[in-house]
């Protein structure tokens, strides 16, 4: 009998906790759809400011110009109408504005690859550091290591970008294969077919939706840097080249920044479309853009969003403490997955974050990420055939040093250091690339 009162008991506890974690996590919900809301004010603002202030640019490319205009007049069209079944049709509106900022970042990177190829010569530290020896580096490694761990490994990516690659193929591809299968086991099949799509992008880009078709002044000059030769070009020339480029990095940005606010106003438009509260209850959407109110109403505007984030804390740190206590529960976790993904639109601010897709239910077979693991290596010997000795080199260490952390163990790391560095043949070379080390480390 006393068992049985308490089974009743435990039931009825858990009962008022879950009814509790309802009403929470619809307050967390209801929350950042508000936050979301206020920045969707301010950012039509900054994005109407910036296509203003880069017409003549946008101008330039008259298509993209249309397709982006109109992204523009379809996102402040039906803004106080929004209902779940417009979920769907803002996800697609995402897809096409992350494709125009993915394709503007791999021309990026593409320019940045080619500046390292034929400029850094240009760019290169004329400082003292003839103090420097791999001994006294690699001892700093260990000292980092002992007293901060978590920060060594967090700089192996970014000291893996500024070194020499002289490892081999084969032992370049199994850093590859090992580290995927490493980091995306656990993750959704879904997850793993577009990382390894943008890794092939980024690794050589040439291949990506729309490359050389949109934007394609870009394009052009990358082509033409393709087909150049260093040796053949005087330095007069090479620095106007390099001047061009400049101004090309700051282009695309510009136009990346337009885009980009364009696909976050689409993220907090599929917040309102996941969240149930009427938009026009909050009388702030009718966005005055005069010069003379703009400034006044994202101040008033960002003074509701800093009220808010404080009550979004409390309210995250009331559902932690629920949560500690609740059971397994199906529903529980179905709302929790609501809530997710809600809160991945909510912080996604590059278009990157491909987060989205996880679903958390289809994890990868092992076996199928070996396939497209496998079938990425295979992509990336195809595209080394067309590439020089030191083109192939800058796009390995790159790819080396986006994908994660390749060592298994700060010794690993170290041996990779110590052997990248001591077959350089150029004794000012190595010197260079131990202080490049160094200002990683220490900055």
């Amino acid at each position: 009998m006393n068992k049985n009162k308490k089974e009743d008991k435990d039931n009825t506890n858990q009962n008022e906790l879950i009814n509790k974690f309802l009403d929470v996590n619809n307050q967390v919900k209801k929350i950042i759809a508000k936050i979301s809301v206020y920045e969707i004010h301010n950012h039509i603002i900054n994005l109407e400011d910036k296509i203003n202030s880069n017409k003549k640019l946008l101008e330039s490319f008259e298509d993209e110009y249309i397709s982006i205009m109109s992204i523009k007049k379809s996102l402040l069209n039906n803004i106080k109408e929004i209902s779940i079944n417009d979920y769907k049709y803002y996800k697609l509106l995402r897809k096409n504005i992350r494709e125009l900022y993915i394709l503007l970042s791999i021309y990026t990177n593409e320019l940045d690859i080619y500046e390292e190829i034929f400029f850094s010569e240009l760019t290169n530290s004329n400082s003292d550091i003839k103090h420097i020896n791999i001994r006294k580096l690699t001892n700093h490694i260990k000292n980092i290591n002992n007293k901060n761990p978590k920060l060594l490994k967090q700089k192996m990516p970014q000291v893996v970008r500024v070194l020499p690659m002289y490892i081999t193929k084969d032992k370049y591809f199994s850093y590859i294969k090992r580290t995927i299968l490493k980091n995306f086991t656990s993750s959704s099949k879904d997850y793993c077919k577009e990382l390894i799509s943008m890794y092939k992008s980024y690794f050589a880009g040439y291949f990506y939706t729309d490359y050389g078709m949109k934007f394609d002044k870009y394009f052009y000059f990358i082509e033409e840097l393709k087909i150049s030769k260093l040796k053949s070009i005087d330095s007069d020339k090479l620095e106007k080249k390099h001047e061009t480029m400049i101004q090309m990095f700051k282009e695309i940005y510009d136009l990346s920044e337009i885009i980009r606010l364009m696909g976050i106003i689409t993220n907090k438009l599929i917040i309102l479309t996941l969240v149930d509260i009427q938009i026009s209850e909050e009388n702030i959407l009718d966005v005055q853009l005069e010069n003379s109110k703009k400034d006044s109403n994202i101040k008033k505007n960002n003074k509701e969003i800093d009220k808010l984030y404080k009550e979004l804390n409390v309210a995250n740190k009331e559902l932690e403490l629920i949560m500690e206590d609740i059971k397994d529960n199906h529903d529980i976790s179905r709302q929790m997955r609501v809530t997710e993904k809600i809160v991945s639109y909510f912080q996604d601010k590059t278009l990157v974050s491909i987060r989205m897709i996880e679903n958390g239910e289809d994890v990868v077979q092992t076996e199928y990420l070996k396939i497209l693991t496998g079938n990425f290596v295979d992509y990336m010997r195809r595209c080394m055939k067309g590439m020089d000795k030191r083109e192939k080199k800058i796009r390995m260490k790159r790819l080396l040093s986006m994908i994660g952390i390749p060592f298994e163990t700060v010794e690993e790391f170290i041996s990779y250091l110590e052997y990248s560095i001591n077959r350089c043949n150029d004794n000012q070379d190595r010197l260079k690339y131990l202080s490049n080390v160094y200002n990683v480390l220490d900055h």
